[in-house]
């Protein structure tokens, strides 16, 4: 059974000031990955982050490899790095906003940022069956899955349509914090 938590990334980094980890509001995620992984018997915690990722948004670790490792359960990182994306033909988001005939990413405005992802959008089927290759065998086990909110209705129906069970426990952490409230 994979159970999904949809959020927005930078809840998914912890990060090496207190300010930062405040803003993401890290310690919150934290404390609901750790409730909802004891409540549903977790084997498993899994994500959309990798290694490259973590060190891109300046964090020191993962929330979620923190929590699995004081649970005393298994993480998994899995998302590609720049190697693995270039090598399945996916481009850099850096790559896409120069195709689309704009500069730094920090000046697009709302017209280049529907173009970015809409061919982001482009290559998310690659990254989503990675995502389920990297959890598959786990899936006879109870594993819970962190991914950007975007992905999690086409994750749990990917899921699905391979034979496993899947839900959507929220589908973005972040934006409602009324929906953190443990149960």
């Amino acid at each position: 059974m994979l159970y999904i938590i949809g959020t927005h990334h930078w809840t998914q980094c912890i990060y090496n000031t207190d300010k930062m980890n405040r803003m993401c509001r890290v310690e919150e995620f934290a404390a609901y990955l750790r409730n909802e992984a004891t409540r549903l018997r977790i084997k498993a915690l899994a994500e959309e982050l990798s290694e490259e990722a973590i060190a891109k948004y300046h964090g020191v670790d993962s929330n979620a490899r923190r929590v699995a490792r004081d649970l005393g359960i298994t993480h998994i990182l899995c998302d590609l790095d720049s190697d693995q994306r270039k090598a399945l033909g996916i481009p850099s988001t850096e790559e896409i906003i120069e195709k689309i005939g704009y500069g730094a990413h920090d000046g697009l405005d709302p017209e280049a940022t529907r173009l970015l992802n809409e061919e982001e959008q482009k290559y998310w089927e690659i990254r989503e069956e990675y995502w389920f290759n990297c959890i598959s065998d786990r899936l006879q086990d109870m594993v819970l899955f962190v991914c950007g909110e975007r992905h999690i209705r086409r994750l749990e129906n990917l899921v699905v349509q391979h034979g496993h069970q899947a839900q959507v426990l929220i589908e973005n952490w972040y934006a409602d914090p009324d929906q953190i409230i443990p149960r």
